[in-house]
């Protein structure tokens, strides 16, 4: 039985052509399928990052956890030698700390120290800092037996008393001086002399001492970028 052609299929329906070239994204990676198909799996492990700017930040973080010993000292040595300071400036001003610090100046060494410099216009953080290297034990039990035994007796040679001179020494302060310094000087003149002829010396061979060191520290410091 003679059946009717199938009608030719209508010119306008598109024909199917070649897939598109753009693939739905995968929703867990965010590429196309195509994208991860392509993209090489590599097993090797990633190259770990060059220590570059996390070094100084490390170090940073170190910082708080140093010492207060540290710290202080640190502190100390920047006032005591303050950078681009005239290197004779500074050692003048160790100078005038060291031999103000040294004499007996019953507790006013720093207000008589910062007076100094003052009037003399030296940087005050050398001559204050560099004072404290006569503190009450060192005056008591190195400078003053220096200056007195040392110096002062050998070079003048009073004559001998029954008692300790250096321990009234000890005891004399502002609130006492007019009686006790009177008492002492009544009964050993003599030996306040030698004493205070003795601690001159010793102060001003201290105080050179530690001026000279002070000009030695800064002059080094200038160089060394020089050096590099």
């Amino acid at each position: 039985m003679y059946s009717s052609p199938r009608p030719a299929q209508s010119d306008d329906k598109p024909a199917a052509g070649p897939k598109s070239a753009v693939s739905p994204e995968s929703p867990s990676t965010g590429l196309s399928s195509q994208q991860a198909t392509e993209a090489p799996c590599s097993n090797t492990p990633a190259e770990p990052a060059s220590p570059t700017a996390s070094q100084p930040v490390s170090t940073a973080r170190t910082l708080p956890n140093e010492p207060r010993i540290r710290r202080v000292l640190r502190r100390y040595h920047k006032e005591m030698f303050p950078v681009g300071a005239p290197p004779l400036q500074v050692a003048l001003s160790v100078f005038v700390g060291v031999f103000i610090g040294v004499l007996p100046t019953l507790g006013v060494a720093l207000p008589l120290t910062w007076f100094a410099t003052t009037v003399l216009k030296l940087p005050k953080g050398p001559a204050m800092v560099s004072s404290f290297v006569a503190t009450p034990p060192t005056l008591f039990f190195f400078f003053y037996p220096l200056g007195y035994f040392a110096v002062g007796l050998p070079l003048l040679r009073p004559p001998r008393i029954d008692f300790d001179f250096l321990s009234a020494v000890g005891d004399l302060g502002l609130n006492n001086l007019a009686e006790a310094g009177g008492e002492l000087w009544s009964s050993a003149s003599e030996h306040v002399v030698a004493f205070m002829v003795g601690m001159m010396v010793v102060a001003l061979i201290t105080a050179v001492l530690c001026g000279a060191l002070a000009f030695y520290v800064m002059i080094r410091r200038q160089q060394r970028p020089l050096d590099k």
